[in-house]
């Protein structure tokens, strides 16, 4: 025989072992298909987390492997974990638009420079225009 194992060896794990996180993940996401196919993911989520926390909470008897294997078997979410499940729906707030405009010190600065270049435009136009009506075929 070779070294490595065959594939029955490695699928034949004692019913009574307790079961690893990522069967009870597994678990969950089987669960959550069958609670709601369309949102499997959430609910995917939400029953993993319901199961690690009876796992936690039941430290003398834990989910063993012959749990998972009767829940993955399962067409129906037992009703102990479904009880469990208590979503909140977040509220809408209105969002209230405060338009502030405070004038700074460099705003005044911008002001005053803006005002500085219009009165040299409005110097040289009327030296232009004073050209214009002064000799207006030159």
């Amino acid at each position: 025989m070779s070294t490595l194992m065959s594939n029955t060896a490695i699928y034949s794990v004692e019913s009574n072992r307790p079961a690893t996180t990522k069967q009870i993940y597994a678990v969950g996401n089987h669960f959550g298909r069958l609670y709601d196919a369309k949102n499997s993911w959430k609910f995917g989520k939400v029953f993993g987390a319901i199961l690690l926390k009876h796992q936690q909470e039941h430290k003398n008897t834990p989910i063993t492997h012959g749990d998972i294997q009767n829940y993955f078997k399962a067409e129906k979410v037992p009703a102990k974990f479904v009880n469990q499940i208590s979503l909140k729906t977040p509220e809408k707030k209105e969002k209230k638009v405060v338009v502030e405009k405070t004038i700074t010190k460099n705003d005044n600065k911008k002001i005053e420079a803006l005002e500085k270049k219009l009165a040299t435009l409005d110097a040289k136009l009327e030296i232009i225009m004073a050209y214009i009506q002064a000799d207006p075929e030159a």
